[in-house]
């Protein structure tokens, strides 16, 4: 039903405003928001995960774990891109492809 009426489900719904709040505020340099997802490593090893980009959440909280997981999903022109429109249509295909 969900898909002959082109609506995403409530888990898709999350999903989509929390990875679409994390762009914003990784595009527009929110404080304390944007800081909860890093890439990179404190050290001098290069890891596989590095030349991938994967981020990690910095703090131990359930938004921030499933924010990185859902960054780490994302196409890269989802992460590269500083156009709404653009961030909104690949955000909302990774909202699709997940599980209803």
């Amino acid at each position: 039903m969900l898909e002959s009426t082109n609506i995403l489900s409530v888990n898709q719904l999350t999903a989509y405003e929390s990875v679409m709040e994390m762009w914003k505020a990784r595009a527009f340099d929110v404080p304390v928001l944007g800081n909860l997802i890093d890439q990179g490593r404190g050290d001098e090893r290069t890891l596989r995960s590095d030349s991938l980009g994967t981020v990690k959440s910095v703090v131990d909280e359930p938004f921030a774990k499933i924010c990185a997981k859902l960054w780490n999903m994302s196409s890269d022109s989802f992460k590269s891109t500083n156009l709404l429109v653009i961030a909104k249509r690949e955000a909302k295909k990774l909202a699709r492809s997940l599980p209803i």
